[in-house]
Order: C-alpha cells, then sequence, then structure tokens
C-alpha cells in the first residue's frame, strides 16, 4: 500500500449524497452527489464509507460520469443501500487500490492491537496449473504455480510462480506475513501487531500510523 498520502477517515475526499435510486433486480444502487474536493479521486473502482458512533459502514462500486467542472459524480454500488439510509448522507471516497479495513486500523482509536513475535509456522506445498493464480506482476511466464498453505491457518495462501520445492510438508515454510499497510515483511523472530482479525503490522507503520510516537 502506498501511504505517500492521507488514508485516515477524516483526510479523505468528501462526497455529499443527493439522490439514491435502486438499479437493476440484483439490487445494486445509483447513488448521486458531489465531491467537495477531486484531488485523488478518479472514476473507477471505489469505495464509499460512512462512520458513526454505532456503526463502521462501506459499500463498493464504480465511480463514473465525473465532472471536473461541478465535481459531481455517480457512484454505481455493488450493493442495494436504499436501505442503509447513511447518516450523515456525507460519505468519504476511497480508491479501491486499499480496503476500508485499512482505513478503521488508523482511524478507530479503540481498534485492538497485540504486540507479537512472528514465529516461522509449518507449510503445504502444492503445484497448481498456469491459471490457478493472476498473471504476475513481473510478466514472468508462468509454467506451474506453487501453492503455499499454512499449517496453522489454512485460509492463508500464497502462490509463487515457476518456484521449485518438492510438493508436502515443508518445515517453517509459513515463515514471513506482510504488514496490511506497506507489505513489508514481518519476518520470523521479528515484532509486529496484530488486530482481532489476524491481520499484521509491522512495528514501523504502527509507530508511524496507529500510535504516533
Amino acid at each position: 500500500m502506498d501511504w505517500s498520502t492521507p488514508k485516515r477517515f477524516d483526510e479523505l475526499p468528501v462526497f455529499q449524497i443527493t439522490s439514491i435510486r435502486v438499479g437493476d433486480a440484483q439490487g445494486n444502487s445509483r447513488v448521486a452527489g458531489v465531491f467537495h474536493s477531486l484531488e485523488s479521486v478518479k472514476e473507477g473502482p471505489s469505495y464509499l464509507l460512512g462512520r458513526t458512533p454505532e456503526s463502521l459502514d462501506s459499500v463498493r462500486g464504480l465511480i463514473t460520469e465525473l465532472s471536473t467542472d461541478n465535481r459531481q459524480a455517480v457512484f454505481l454500488a455493488d450493493a442495494n443501500i436504499s436501505d442503509w439510509n447513511p447518516t450523515p448522507v456525507t460519505l468519504r471516497y476511497l480508491s479501491a487500490v486499499w480496503k476500508p479495513v485499512h482505513v478503521w486500523m488508523v482511524s478507530v482509536p479503540t481498534w485492538q492491537f497485540e504486540r507479537r513475535v512472528f514465529q516461522a509456522d509449518d507449510a503445504l506445498a502444492v503445484r497448481r496449473p498456469p491459471d490457478a493464480a493472476p498473471p504476475p506482476p513481473t510478466g514472468e511466464a508462468v509454467k506451474f504455480w506453487l501453492e503455499m498453505t499454512s499449517a496453522a491457518s489454512p485460509t492463508k495462501k500464497r502462490y509463487y510462480p515457476n518456484r521449485d520445492v518438492p510438493e508436502g510438508l515443508v518445515s517453517a515454510g509459513w515463515d514471513h506475513e506482510h504488514c496490511e499497510l506497506c507489505r513489508g515483511h514481518v519476518n520470523a523472530a521479528q515484532v509486529g501487531y496484530v488486530d482481532n482479525g489476524g491481520r499484521w503490522v509491522c512495528s514501523v507503520c504502527y509507530q508511524r500510523y496507529i500510535h504516533p510516537l
């Protein structure tokens, strides 16, 4: 994640809703509104975020019909938010490059973290076909993917192109976690911070964004 610009809730672009209309039979919504500023706003996949003392809300969708003259835009929500009736009607815009949980992590003072030393876990290595994962950003031709699954947390998986590792149980094969904010590594024997959802933050990002010194 690029944190060169602020991502706290109160620093995100403001989107003032003027109307909400239910779209097709799948329950999508057409949300019209106006931005207070177009800085960092662009057409395409994004989220609208709402926060009250009682709740944290977000909906994914698509910014379209963005006007640089009057800052008006349409947000095509992937869900029916007519029943949501967001209060206040002033929401915040977040590019889909990030996720709402990242905003909540650094914006909610009561978000809980546990300081922990990361310990490597065993992993299960299995070869998968070239279409098992999206193409790597390096453009490397994929003959096969090596799927690594954490033995301690089977829902955690990673894919490595053409990595020549024998299939089966790999001792200490799950040897790092990724920081949610900078995507850097928290390696074995390093200190990190884990929230209640099992998301890791490195000590640098924790001190920089969550609990600044």
